[in-house]
């Protein structure tokens, strides 16, 4: 009789295994997942879990490069905002973006193109992102630059032993990273010979001031864009 009675004690308490805690975290990460902002495509109506897909998609799908079509339109921050909003709005397709000739007078040009046509749309926050990480970058290579000056004043060697870089008077230091600005600055800075060297010399010659230090490296390409610190 006891023995029932046990048999009947243990069939009525219920499993206490992690199975349904382990059920229940997967389906909140199921949730998480399907609630993160995704990408939604130009052209049609898939969407993606990161910018760096949805550039491999649009390249291989729609047979379009908006890295290239940066460079083609020579567009700066405003001019992509404008872009995405006007693809977007206007609903054209990626033949007919691809088929605009470098003609100034671009379809998207008009100030209501600054305008989102999707709230929190990724491309724009990405854009916003870069210009914000470019001027912390042009912010960091201003102190580079005042002081690899200081270093000069204060060195025995008298000071033309670090080139260009210190001979820059403030007017033109402001002119050189100003020209930097737009979507273009690897293309820009690489040609920019004389000066690029004269950083990397003095970055290597003086090591010891960069150590445990953190800088900016800032690129502006769409198949690959980050920020690295």
């Amino acid at each position: 009789m006891a023995e029932r009675e046990e048999e009947t004690h243990c069939e009525d308490v219920p499993d206490l295994s992690d199975e349904d805690d382990d059920a229940d975290e997967d389906q909140w990460m199921e949730d998480d997942e399907s609630e993160a902002e995704k990408v939604l495509c130009l052209f049609c109506d898939r969407c993606f879990v990161s910018v760096e897909e949805f550039l491999l998609h649009c390249s291989s799908e729609h047979q379009l490069s908006l890295t290239r079509l940066i460079h083609k339109h020579h567009l700066d921050d405003y001019g992509f905002i404008k872009m995405i909003n006007y693809i977007r709005s206007k609903k054209v397709t990626s033949s007919f973006v691809s088929s605009l000739s470098e003609d100034p007078d671009v379809p998207w040009s008009s100030e209501e193109f600054l305008r989102p046509v999707l709230q929190d749309d990724l491309l724009l926050q990405t854009a916003r992102r870069a210009e914000e990480a470019l001027t912390r970058a042009m912010d960091d290579l201003h102190k580079l630059r005042v002081l690899a000056q200081g270093l000069v004043l204060n060195s025995e060697s008298g000071g033309r032993s670090l080139g260009a870089v210190c001979e820059l008077r403030e007017e033109e230091d402001q002119a050189y990273f100003s020209s930097y600005s737009h979507y273009s600055i690897h293309a820009d800075m690489l040609k920019d010979r004389v000066r690029t060297e004269s950083y990397r010399d003095f970055d290597v010659r003086e090591q010891k001031l960069f150590k445990d230090k953190w800088c900016w490296t800032w690129a502006w390409h769409w198949d690959s864009l980050h920020v690295r610190r």
